[in-house]
């Protein structure tokens, strides 16, 4: 038992929290190179980092100036604090007030150099100055909790709910019991599950924020194979199989369906003339043109380079022109803007409608739609064209096994 106490003594569990913070910070500097800048990351391994040399100062309490291992290892406790909050909301998104981060670590150092001769408020003022801090870390975490991310979020605040209620009661129990002539190092039952339950939430915490950053990760790997970098419309692979899908079940459910390919006019022009960013900045904007004409469950992709492909269930051909229409008037009122000079555009439109009689595939489909596309670059483009798909004896015999 005695041996025991001499292992789990204050100074022992002190330093192994701060080699617990270095690897920490190490591993997630290593694991997440490529994401260093991103979600927060660089904020919660300088946040680690900050509280390893405070624990690392609080340890050498004794053997070092008690400036240095009270005043300045508290501080940089504090700073630790302030940096994880501020990683947390880079990492949801949300706006974060460093001054008032810094104002609390200014506030730690002066607390701490006032009450530097006095361990009871020193006890008092770190442990309820310690407690918002987590407490505040462990709020933004349950209350801004993504539903794709909720678990670890949660685990995340659930470990820095621990290290507050921990802490709160240590200040708590400094005020009402003060216990003058107390070393900061001495042993005591609640001091020593206090300090292990704080290493085990260090643990805890960093597990919990690696587990959110590799669910972001997942769903931003899995938003890259769906969607197109540029436009965040779907890719062409995505299209398709939505696309055949839609098919399958209008021919399913007798509903027409038509499709719109659209390709920009002398685009290769344009950014021979004003350069890639213009064009990039032209796709753009005609993705949230066309998005603005678009109903909730119309598929819109961007098909290849500057040509894009529109899938309107439930729509027959003179819905999908009276689309195209309304499409090419929002552009012809648009422009875009490549220094001071405006830069105006035109497209293309071919389309194709199936009919719920018609029992054909996508690639019947889209060839249709590709020769109306076709025709309309050919008619002296800044047109819409649009061709009806075979007659269901022919389609069969072109695409033979596409029926259900």
């Amino acid at each position: 038992m005695q041996e025991a106490m001499i292992i789990l003594d204050t100074r022992t569990i002190l330093v192994v929290m701060a080699i617990s913070c270095l690897i920490m910070s190490a591993a997630l500097f290593i694991t997440h190179a490529g994401r260093f800048r991103r979600d927060g990351m660089r904020l919660w391994t300088a946040g680690y980092a900050a509280q390893f040399l405070g624990a690392a100062l609080l340890a050498a309490r004794g053997v070092i100036p008690d400036f240095l291992s009270v005043v300045l290892a508290n501080t940089l406790i504090s700073a630790g604090f302030s940096l994880l909050y501020a990683a947390v909301r880079e990492f949801q998104g949300k706006p974060c007030r460093r001054s008032v981060l810094i104002a609390v670590v200014v506030l730690c150092f002066l607390g701490f150099l006032v009450y530097l001769e006095n361990t009871v408020y020193r006890i008092v003022f770190s442990g309820m100055l310690y407690c918002l801090q987590a407490g505040a870390i462990a709020l933004i975490l349950f209350r801004h909790a993504p539903h794709q991310e909720r678990r670890p979020h949660w685990l995340t605040g659930f470990a820095f709910a621990i290290i507050s209620v921990f802490l709160f009661y240590r200040g708590l129990e400094a005020f009402l019991s003060p216990l003058e002539g107390i070393s900061i190092l001495a042993i005591t039952p609640f001091r020593t599950v206090s300090l292990l339950a704080g290493f085990v939430a260090i643990i805890m915490s960093s597990f919990g924020f690696l587990l959110m950053t590799r669910a972001r990760a997942g769903q931003e790997n899995e938003r890259l194979a769906t969607l197109d970098s540029l436009t965040e419309i779907f890719n062409r692979r995505t299209f398709l199989d939505l696309a055949e899908r839609e098919i399958a079940r209008s021919r399913r459910n007798g509903l027409p369906l038509a499709l719109l390919m659209v390709d920009f006019d002398h685009f290769k022009k344009i950014n021979d003339t004003y350069g890639h960013l213009t064009g990039d900045a032209i796709l753009k904007s005609f993705t949230g043109l066309t998005l603005a004409c678009l109903r909730r469950n119309d598929l819109f992709g961007r098909y290849g380079g500057e040509e894009f492909a529109i899938l309107l269930p439930e729509t027959d051909g003179r819905g999908a022109v009276f689309l195209a229409e309304r499409l090419q008037a929002c552009i012809s009122a648009s422009s875009a803007w490549a220094g001071d000079a405006s830069v105006n555009w035109t497209v293309s439109i071919g389309i194709t409608s199936l009919n719920c009689v018609e029992t054909t595939g996508l690639d019947a489909v889209l060839r249709i739609a590709d020769e109306a596309l076709y025709a309309a670059k050919s008619e002296g483009r800044n047109r819409i064209v649009q061709l009806p798909l075979l007659k269901p004896a022919q389609i069969l015999v072109d695409t033979p096994g596409q029926g259900w």
